[in-house]
């Protein structure tokens, strides 16, 4: 069975304890390069020499860094004392008052979980409602689809009879258009029987004149030679 490995002592470096005065130079830096940039433009405009604004600007870079600096370094160290003002207080309270130490901060979690319970409270509520929101928009989304059903049949019976009236009006029209051929071909049956009768009546006209002048012939025939023909 192999053995363990163990692990390398080694010495881990936090820089925690430096964010103070790093920040403070930070801020520093960045407002003494404006306010020196600054200075240092309006003493050239000024008409000054290299050297004069070189070394204006030098002096208002190094008092404007370690200005601010030192501010935010003083800043910072009084916000951490107290912090430990506060922390060594409390560990005096602990140390003279652990009764009302301990009560205080049963208040503490007491109130606290007071407050997670109403939270909770709150959000049952809020998922209460939104359970019945959401069984609103389900009988909704319900009734939507009856009334969707409702105007699908309706719409398919709509279109029936559309059809219906479709095939009606295309009967029609056929039957339409064989009355118009009925009466067209009636219409040339009258117009030909028409023209056979003027052709009869023409005929009859004919041959009656033609009976006339037969008539009006025999009338001028002499009957008697005949007669006597007839004796002998």
């Amino acid at each position: 069975m192999q053995a363990p490995i163990a692990a390398r002592p080694h010495h881990a470096v936090h820089y925690v304890n430096r964010v103070g005065w790093l920040r403070a130079a930070v801020l520093g830096a960045n407002d003494g390069i404006v306010s020196t940039a600054s200075l240092m433009t309006g003493i050239a405009a000024s008409g000054a020499s290299a050297q004069a604004i070189l070394l204006s600007g030098v002096a208002a870079l190094v008092a404007g860094a370690m200005s601010m600096a030192a501010g935010e370094y003083v800043s910072v160290s009084a916000q951490a004392d107290t912090e430990r003002a506060d922390l060594a207080k409390e560990a005096k309270a602990l140390r003279t008052q652990p009764h009302a130490e301990w009560v205080e901060l049963r208040d503490i979690y007491v109130e606290r979980v007071g407050e997670i319970t109403a939270r909770r409270e709150k959000l049952a509520g809020e998922n209460v409602e939104r359970g019945q929101r959401i069984q609103g928009f389900e009988a909704e989304i319900i009734t939507l689809k009856v009334e969707l059903d409702t105007t699908s049949s309706t719409h398919s019976q709509v279109i029936e009879e559309h059809k219906e009236l479709d095939d009606e009006r295309l009967r029609i029209s056929e039957d339409r258009a064989a009355l118009r051929a009925t009466l067209g071909q009636r219409a040339a049956n009258a117009e030909t029987l028409t023209n056979r009768a003027k052709e009869l009546t023409l005929s009859i006209q004919q041959k009656r004149q033609s009976l006339e002048e037969l008539i009006a012939e025999m009338a001028d025939i002499n009957i008697e030679p005949l007669k006597a023909d007839a004796s002998l």
